[in-house]
């Protein structure tokens, strides 16, 4: 495998030939820090989103962006070690970012999201970049979300439609980042997280701050979860360097 091409390693000069070469396009992590209950570190989101970049990098020699951290974390209130932005921060951060991948020449960019409820703000941030910017083109992707089957498999032990902390997250901590995991301290949530009319923070849903049930989990699942993610996000980023609208010039 080759190895990922990581946009803060380049000189500028190799950012410059790199983009004239063709190759326009970048994919940006965004994540979070926040608890994942006892048994996970708080960098779960991030790593997860940046490990699953670089592996597509290194298939489709695309770019990676330094990671964002940070992201729209205050369900996690009342848990130490959550550090999260506001919605509007982060959609001004990503705004912000835009701008600059624009003034380099940058024109497809793919944010590679790995927490829930980023998507919100990242939307915002995407509909004013392309008022600003009408030539680039950007594309939000949960890594979860690479295929029909993938989101199944992560989704399996839950009931409401999120997850955390769950089979699924702790799976791939364990292929990644084994290290990292407690596994003596991780408990069933299962029939703590029953689906709601209303929306809550995580506090009134769950004891130990995690959904589903990380009990199940195994390196095994976790390897083959990243692999079905990775190689189906960097076949579809293998055709999105080529993609053109259906009405390049459009129809208004």
């Amino acid at each position: 495998m080759e190895r990922p091409v990581l946009w803060e390693e380049l000189s500028t000069k190799e950012i410059s030939e790199l983009l004239a070469s063709g190759r326009r396009m970048v994919i940006f992590p965004v994540g979070s820090i926040e608890q994942h209950a006892n048994h996970l570190p708080v960098n779960v989101d991030i790593l997860c989103a940046t490990e699953v970049a670089k592996a597509v990098s290194a298939r489709t020699g695309v770019p990676v962006l330094p990671p964002l951290a940070y992201g729209n974390s205050q369900g996690h209130v009342g848990w130490p070690g959550t550090l999260s932005l506001r919605p509007e921060t982060l959609q001004r951060v990503v705004e912000e970012i835009g701008g600059w991948l624009h003034r380099s020449g940058v024109e497809r960019v793919l944010i590679l999201n790995g927490h829930l409820t980023n998507p919100q703000p990242l939307s915002g941030a995407i509909g004013n970049l392309m008022m600003a910017h009408p030539g680039m083109r950007f594309r939000i992707m949960s890594w979860w979300d690479a295929s029909a089957d993938t989101t199944a498999l992560v989704l399996a032990d839950t009931e409401n439609g999120g997850f955390h902390a769950n089979d699924a997250e702790t799976s791939m901590l364990l292929h990644l980042r084994p290290d990292l995991v407690r596994m003596q301290e991780a408990r069933d949530e299962t029939a703590a997280t029953k689906r709601t009319f209303f929306s809550y923070f995580l506090r009134y849903r769950t004891r130990s701050g995690a959904t589903g049930n990380p009990l199940l989990a195994t390196r095994e699942k976790g390897e083959k979860l990243f692999s079905m993610v990775v190689e189906s996000i960097a076949a579809q980023v293998r055709q999105a360097q080529h993609e053109e609208p259906p009405f390049p010039q459009g129809v208004v």
